[in-house]
């Protein structure tokens, strides 16, 4: 669990089929992200244009990060937000 909410494959390289597998993940995990982002906007009577979009994603990033590190399994590597690995 990387600290921008997708997923990282920390050592090694993966076979095509799982790779595939990690890019689609990420691709929804993406889709959640602007998702949360446009519903900042929302809270906040803000236009919904992708100045503000560029500006409330990175908080919509660290939320949906926390809650993945939160939700993270015993054993799972997590990255905090400053970049470091830990194992749960």
């Amino acid at each position: 669990e990387g600290n921008n909410g997708l997923l990282v494959v920390r050592e090694g390289v993966l076979v095509p089929f799982d790779q595939k597998i990690v890019e689609m993940e990420n691709k929804n995990r993406q889709t959640v992200i602007n998702g949360m982002a446009k519903a900042i906007i929302r809270i906040n009577r803000q236009p919904d244009n992708e100045q503000n979009m560029n500006q409330v994603r990175p908080q919509a990033v660290e939320q949906f990060a926390a809650v993945r590190r939160d939700s993270a399994k015993t054993g799972w590597w997590i990255q905090d937000p400053d970049g470091n690995w830990q194992k749960k």
